[in-house]
């Protein structure tokens, strides 16, 4: 019932990373993640063809990365991002986030190199309570806008 609540999240790779915790609070159920999960990748399939046929992926074996999002809450999607990222072997990994719980900023911190965030508060809610127009981007518009870019 709450589609932007990550009980977990799954990387390009297909490695999974489920947060326990609300997994456990939600009661989801092992067949839900299962099919949440192939759902999942077939988006990340669908993604990867059509933003990579616009932009190539960019090699970070040796480089700095910053991985960024518009704010985490459980920080499950971060986390996946975090393990994928990593396997490719950057030099540093940096999140950098405007808002998020300490409680989810310190798990990340267990595997970013570094974290930067504007904003921590203890009573946190969701991500949208801290923007005034938290409207989802579409996937058409990511294309446009790298479009426009590789020019």
């Amino acid at each position: 019932g709450q589609p932007e609540l990550a009980v977990g999240a799954v990387s390009e790779h297909g490695d999974l990373y489920i947060n326990e915790a609300v997994a456990e609070q939600t009661g989801v159920s092992d067949a839900y993640l299962e099919e949440e999960t192939e759902r999942q990748l077939e988006v990340i399939d669908r993604r990867m063809q059509d933003y990579r046929a616009v932009h190539p992926k960019v090699p970070v074996k040796g480089r700095v990365v910053i991985l960024t999002d518009d704010g985490i809450a459980t920080g499950a999607t971060m986390q996946a991002a975090l393990w994928a990222l990593r396997s490719e072997e950057p030099a540093k990994i940096i999140v950098a986030l405007p808002v998020g719980p300490p409680e989810s900023l310190q798990t990340l911190a267990e595997d970013a190199d570094e974290v930067v965030c504007l904003k921590a508060p203890r009573r946190f809610g969701a991500v949208g309570y801290f923007f005034a127009d938290f409207t989802q981007v579409e996937d058409n518009e990511v294309l446009q806008l790298l479009r426009e870019k590789r020019h």
